[in-house]
């Protein structure tokens, strides 16, 4: 509103900050970011990077909120610290480690690249199930997925508009050397790739919001 001169924003790189705040000043604007590097900061749930941003920007607008209203909010800190993002990053098993992440778009799925790179290296054997529903702008990223992974398993999980495990097979082989292959049926393949797994190795379960059913069946 005309009233709120505040925008808050992430922390950014020096040359955004000059853009940002250049149209921020034109319409009468102030912009407070956030001070605080990511890897300064831990959280109990939240382990990608662009997760810790999202948490550091919501605790600098929620004090200063606190602090404009004279809101009574206790222990936020320690609230963000527990929160809790069902299938973006979640740790579904430990030791093996099975990680959920519902990345179905471009830009989530690179991000969760980033992540998985971060740690990568923690690891022996890495294995990928993979599934998505039609109309998902993907074709771009999807020839990035096979460098991480030992070993890639396709399926559908026919519960909406599966895009079709054979195509996405397709897009990966092309570019990669890297085992992909095509099991239709979504819990025999999570079950037997858990089943595999040695103490070191991972799996990851990307994409679809739809394996969550067969998830729970775990």
């Amino acid at each position: 509103s005309k009233h709120n001169k505040s925008i808050f924003s992430c922390k950014q790189h020096k040359s955004i900050e000059i853009i940002l705040n250049k149209k921020a000043k034109k319409y009468n604007k102030n912009i407070i970011y956030c001070k605080t590097a990511p890897s300064a900061q831990k959280f109990k749930f939240l382990k990608g990077k662009h997760q810790i941003i999202n948490t550091q920007l919501a605790r600098l607008v929620i004090k200063a909120l606190k602090k404009r209203y004279n809101f009574t909010l206790i222990n936020i800190s320690h609230n963000l610290y527990n929160t809790f993002w069902p299938g973006r990053i979640q740790f579904i098993q430990k030791n093996p480690d099975i990680i959920f992440d519902v990345a179905h778009n471009q830009q989530s799925i690179k991000v969760f690249l980033e992540y998985f790179a971060s740690i990568r290296n923690n690891y022996h054997a890495a294995y990928l199930i993979l599934g998505f529903e039609q109309g998902k702008k993907i074709e771009k990223i999807l020839p990035n997925i096979s460098t991480r992974f030992d070993r890639i398993i396709i399926t559908e999980t026919n519960i909406r508009q599966s895009m079709q495990a054979q195509y996405i097979q397709q897009i990966i082989s092309s570019t990669s050397n890297t085992s992909v292959v095509i099991d239709l049926e979504v819990l025999h393949a999570i079950q037997k790739t858990a089943l595999q797994l040695n103490n070191r190795d991972i799996l990851i379960i990307l994409g679809s919001h739809y394996f969550g059913p067969y998830i729970h069946k775990l």
